[in-house]
């Protein structure tokens, strides 16, 4: 049985797949795990300003531990 927690982390991470994958919004080029394990370490992160809500701040700084962790950023050039 899956977790309500494992299900909207899940949710969360297809949301940020579509913008920081590869073929994205904003194309880095990660792969599911990548943006997964990026999820998970914003979530556990215990110096975050805000409690997690899902929502565009927590994108964005999961775009910032996807730079931090794989060095990913936007390819340039590439529209959604």
């Amino acid at each position: 049985m899956i977790s309500v927690a494992d299900a909207l982390i899940a949710e969360f991470t297809d949301y940020c797949y579509e913008w920081y994958g590869s073929g994205g919004i904003y194309d880095h080029g990660a792969s599911y795990h990548e943006v997964k394990v990026a999820v998970c370490q914003h979530i556990a992160n215990p110096d975050r300003l805000t409690v997690f809500q899902g929502d565009s701040l927590d994108r964005e700084q999961v775009r910032e531990w996807l730079a931090r962790t794989f060095g990913y950023a936007e390819k340039k050039g590439v529209t959604a």
